[in-house]
Order: structure tokens, then sequence, then C-alpha cells
């Protein structure tokens, strides 16, 4: 199971896994532009509460500590992923190691996790400059977005803005205030 972990952080743009350094009680280092993802990986919830804070140590220690100044922004977008490999583990003692935050954050993920772990962890994107996000990029698009808010409306709210704005949009920030203005007009001739 943490191979698919592994893969899962390798096949992520920009990241790369460091292959040739090694720091006692990690298993794996992937660093971006942007980010340094260390996994630290335990085969049941007791080794992980006896070794954890070991690994926290270990990366702060022999990683951050010694980050060149040209990478010293990594050093707050650090994070240690403790993988255990079983389904469940007691909620309190992920909590108490999800809620530590000296050094760097720290996730928490068993079996169960590992098919959403796009969910899960905070990865970062690091899009060309000058490029836009108007295509199926990994972003949302607008066309993306307004779908998404037509599903979450109710029924009165997409009547009121109207079938044409999911599909267009609205041209300018007045455009959309006049939707919502022209509707509640409407919802006040209702009432009288």
């Amino acid at each position: 199971m943490e191979q698919q972990l592994f893969s899962f952080l390798e096949e992520h743009p920009g990241f790369t896994r460091l292959q040739e350094l090694e720091v006692r009680h990690i298993k794996a280092l992937f660093f971006s532009s942007l980010q340094l993802m260390a996994v630290a990986s335990y085969p049941n919830e007791v080794e992980m509460e006896q070794h954890w804070e070991r690994a926290a140590h270990q990366l702060a220690h022999n990683i951050q500590n010694r980050l060149p100044l040209e990478l010293d922004d990594l050093r707050w977008d650090m994070y240690l992923i403790i993988f255990v490999n079983q389904d469940k583990i007691s909620s309190e003692l992920k909590r108490l190691i999800e809620n530590n935050r000296f050094y760097f954050r720290k996730i928490v993920l068993t079996r169960s996790d590992m098919s959403k772990l796009s969910e899960k962890l905070p990865l970062r994107f690091d899009l060309p400059s000058g490029k836009d996000n108007t295509g199926n990029g990994l972003l949302f698009n607008d066309g993306q977005f307004l779908k998404e808010l037509k599903d979450r409306l109710s029924e009165g709210a997409r009547n009121q803005l109207g079938e044409l704005f999911f599909t267009k949009g609205a041209k300018s920030v007045e455009d959309m205030l006049s939707l919502f203005s022209r509707g509640q007009a409407e919802g006040m001739n209702h009432e009288n």
C-alpha cells in the first residue's frame, strides 16, 4: 500500500523523488519547487505511536535545518506524511499527531485513505507562467465552476439566475448584481 502512495506522489506534476538521500525513519522524500513531502511508514498503529516523533525529528534535523538559502521557502511548505498499514486507527492518536505543528504539518493516512489521496494531501500546482487556465487543466475553469454552482443552488436561485447565466456566465459584476436585484424585485412583487 505504501507503494501506491509513492506512485501517486511520483506521478504528481512537478514532484521528484529524492533517491539518493537517506534519512532514518523516513521511507521517501518528494519535492517540487513549491513543496517538500516526506513519508514515514509503519505496519501498525503501535509502531506508529512509538516512532512517529523520531521521524519528525529526523526530518527537521536532517532536511529542514539544512535547506540552502535559495530553497528556504520550502521550509514553510513541508509535510510529514505518516502512513499506517491498517484500515483504521485511533481517532485520538491521529488528532494528537496531526495537531502537532512543531517543525511542519503532519498528515496521518491509513489504507482506507489510499483511494482519496488527492483529497487528503495538500498538493500545490506549479503552473507555467504566462498560461491561463481555460483548458481542461487541473484547476476549475469558468464552465466547471458554473456547473458546480448550478448543482449546489436551490431551484429558486437557479431560476432567478436563468439558464443563460450557467452557460455563458455574467459579462461583468454589474450584470451579476442586476440578476440578483431583478430576482429580489420579482420576489417583492410576489409577496404583494
